[in-house]
């Protein structure tokens, strides 16, 4: 475990949650895509993605909290999925994309075609 943000002299400044800063929310999305599909291939699914437990360092989203996290081959799996794309979903969707729960099951798959 490690500190993430910035460290003055004196007085670090932890990494905002996404939450409160995502300016830029076409590449915040595209590198958390990343990070999910990393996850991902290393048979992981997140379970309780939102943007409360990704923080935003420098427009690279780092995800925390995997307490949650669950192989991709337990029968939770594919609801732990769904339940993680529909916060993707509803929080970009907010910041003005225009997202649908499958397109971003097909990006964390790799499967959508879209440049991501």
């Amino acid at each position: 475990m490690g500190f993430i943000g910035s460290q003055p002299p004196g007085h670090p400044i932890a990494a905002p949650l996404l939450k409160n800063n995502c300016e830029n929310p076409e590449l915040i999305y595209k590198n958390v895509i990343s990070n999910i599909r990393r996850l991902y291939s290393a048979k992981l699914i997140h379970g309780d993605l939102n943007e409360f437990n990704m923080l935003n360092e420098d427009d690279d989203p780092i995800l925390i909290d995997l307490s949650h996290s669950t192989p991709i081959s337990s029968i939770a799996a594919p609801e732990m999925l769904l339940r993680d794309a529909e916060n993707l979903c509803r929080f970009f969707n907010k910041k003005g994309l225009k997202l649908t729960v499958q397109q971003v099951i097909d990006d964390i798959k790799g499967k959508g075609g879209r440049k991501v």
